[in-house]
């Protein structure tokens, strides 16, 4: 998984909390979890996905503010947190 550029969950019935352990896909450049019943904050780690240039976490429900380290993605072109 490491060499992951798109990951694509959206309307999978997910639950829990995202996995802190997504902030080792280094290479992931789109990270969609879109219209899931995920729930908790973002971690932390996803401040680790350099490469990364869309987040979709829209029409889910986690709360929280977004994470500091988020402020480490400079190439990200798109956030949605609806």
């Amino acid at each position: 998984l490491l060499n992951l550029t798109v990951l694509m969950l959206g309307k999978n019935a997910l639950n829990g909390s995202i996995p802190s352990q997504l902030g080792q896909l280094k290479n992931v450049e789109i990270l969609s979890l879109r219209e899931n019943m995920i729930s908790g904050t973002i971690p932390p780690e996803l401040g680790n996905l350099s490469n990364l240039k869309e987040l979709d976490l829209s029409h889910t429900d986690v709360t929280g503010t977004v994470p500091s380290q988020m402020e480490r993605l400079i190439v990200l072109e798109y956030l949605d947190l609806e």
